[in-house]
């Protein structure tokens, strides 16, 4: 790929770089965004060096961001299909799109994409139904391994909440919650397109893989939403209501609703989240209390109460945030770099096993936007924001006409409220929802500059 790339002259946004040309490139090129956001993170790895925190804290710290590198092999392949499949100057150009989306690679992205999240939906329940039946000898057995498997290899946490339920926690339900507003987006256009047609016309649901789906679509809603309440994460609940206000707003732009219309399809829209939370809680209630073998008491709505406060996670976090901004201050435009470490107070027992004041040094922050700007400065915020800013004008100036619009600025506004709590743009799993929006809007930029 880097060979090809290299040898093809036909391909290099850099060559001649006027003014103008630069300026033209910034509008109509997502690679520039990419490559501002690029040079912010070398300038956290060098500011960090010459800060000389430690290496080891900075590595760790800066290697999540080596992923986005993937978003320029990804890149080419969809280049070449989108130039091989569309014509510039044709007067059909926008059809062409709408055709690349509905043929590979980007079928193919769907459908992996949709399998990868219902399978983690079901390890997600099936987590809950070992848990909530630990009391049979075989499953008690082997609940400890099964534990520390999850913990060990780093890929979610379970924790028991009061009312003897456990909460399952894998760092990669963003993506169920990514799936949520696409599923969602689609009940409801389908049920739109079907009372009014003729409203619709042309922009009848056109979603590739996802416009195959019907009541499959509602039944992967229940399973999302399941995996949603079960995870326990406040910080997805706040992505949820975050992409949900973006997604009637944008609704309401597609249809041109005002007023009372509008309060109609917030109804609808509340009908349906409604709809499928009291399913899902009729399914968490059948897992948690499958006949077989016996199971064990639980309270889901106890549990629930329990999340809905602080607690010593949500406290720790908050105790994070005032020497975090501290640091931030100090170095409020250039950052303090990669490896920059906080001290605070936790209230973690774990933590206070080890220090009974609960004192912790760390270089891994909760609040990500704030982590951003300690270590890479404005000039870190900038090429995120940047980025995420030109994706979303692009997906916004197509709501009228493509449905994954819709679901695609919900998701990045859901995304961007859940890196305020939880850290996930500078981790691979949120640069990955990244990098699948940019494959997305590749189709649609300046026919002139997407080569």
């Amino acid at each position: 790929w880097a060979t090809r790339v290299l040898s093809s002259r036909g391909h290099r946004p850099w060559r001649s770089l006027t003014k103008a040309r630069l300026l033209r490139f910034a509008r109509n090129d997502i690679r520039f965004w990419w490559g501002v956001f690029g040079l912010a993170v070398l300038w956290g790895i060098i500011v960090g060096l010459a800060r000389r925190n430690d290496f080891g804290n900075l590595f760790l710290d800066a290697n999540g961001y080596f992923y986005a590198l993937m978003v320029f092999p990804f890149w080419w392949v969809v280049k070449w299909e989108t130039n091989s499949e569309s014509n510039p100057n044709s007067t059909n150009y926008e059809f062409g799109i709408r055709n690349i989306r509905a043929h590979s690679p980007f079928v193919s992205l769907g459908a992996v994409f949709l399998a990868a999240t219902t399978l983690l939906a079901l390890k997600t329940l099936f987590a809950v139904y070992i848990f909530t039946h630990a009391g049979n000898n075989f499953l008690d057995a082997n609940l400890e391994p099964f534990y520390r498997w999850v913990r060990d290899t780093g890929v979610g946490e379970i924790t028991w909440l009061p009312g003897n339920f456990a909460r399952v926690f894998f760092q990669s339900q963003v993506y169920n919650v990514v799936v949520w507003f696409v599923l969602l987006t689609n009940v409801i256009l389908r049920s739109r397109t079907t009372k009014d047609p003729a409203r619709m016309g042309e922009t009848r649901i056109r979603a590739g893989f996802f416009a195959s789906l019907r009541m499959t679509a509602l039944w992967l809603l229940i399973l999302n939403t399941s995996v949603i309440i079960v995870s326990f994460s406040r910080s997805f609940w706040v992505g949820i209501i975050a992409g949900l206000v973006v997604l009637v707003v944008l609704m309401g732009r597609k249809w041109q609703i005002r007023s009372i219309r509008h309060i109609r399809l917030i109804g609808q829209i509340g009908g349906v989240v409604g709809g499928a939370t009291i399913a899902t809680v009729l399914l968490l209630f059948a897992v948690m209390r499958f006949p077989f073998p016996q199971p064990s008491l639980a309270d889901l709505s106890e549990a629930t109460q329990s999340r809905l406060e602080a607690g010593e996670a949500g406290t720790s976090r908050w105790n994070l945030l005032p020497p975090l901004v501290r640091a931030g201050l100090e170095h409020p435009i250039l950052g303090s770099g990669f490896g920059r470490t906080v001290t605070y107070i936790s209230n973690d027992p774990r933590i206070r096993e080890v220090n009974p004041r609960g004192q912790y040094t760390t270089y891994a922050f909760e609040w990500g936007w704030v982590d951003v700007w300690v270590k890479t400065g404005l000039i870190g915020l900038i090429g995120l924001i940047g980025l995420i800013g030109y994706i979303g004008i692009i997906l916004f100036r197509q709501v009228k006409t493509e449905p994954l619009a819709l679901a695609g600025l919900a998701a990045l506004g859901g995304l961007a409220a859940i890196h305020f709590f939880t850290p996930y743009l500078n981790h691979p799993l949120g640069l990955g929802i990244l990098i699948l929006a940019t494959l997305y809007v590749i189709p649609s930029q300046n026919p002139q500059t997407r080569g």
